[in-house]
């Protein structure tokens, strides 16, 4: 178990466990840099991909509800000033 948790320490996945690989001299600042990009362009992916993602027809529907309350709220607004 101790070897699971410091392999989880030294992951190049993440930027600490990259520090501490380049401090100890099992990776180089290059190699360090380049999975850094690899996370980034990796997380930049995700919200893409979730953006990019269609909406349930409910979602659609419940959003033009919501609209169309909020438009009639502003309108009786309007109309009391």
């Amino acid at each position: 178990m101790a070897e699971e948790e410091q392999k989880k320490e030294d992951s190049v996945y993440d930027e600490e466990g990259r520090e501490k690989l380049v401090e100890e001299g099992e990776m180089s600042p290059e190699e360090a840099g380049f999975m850094k990009g690899y996370e980034e362009a990796d997380k930049e992916k995700k919200v893409k991909k979730k953006e990019a993602k269609p909406e349930s027809k409910e979602v659609q529907e419940e959003e033009e509800k919501l609209e169309g309350t909020l438009s009639e709220l502003d309108t009786q607004k309007e109309d009391k000033q």
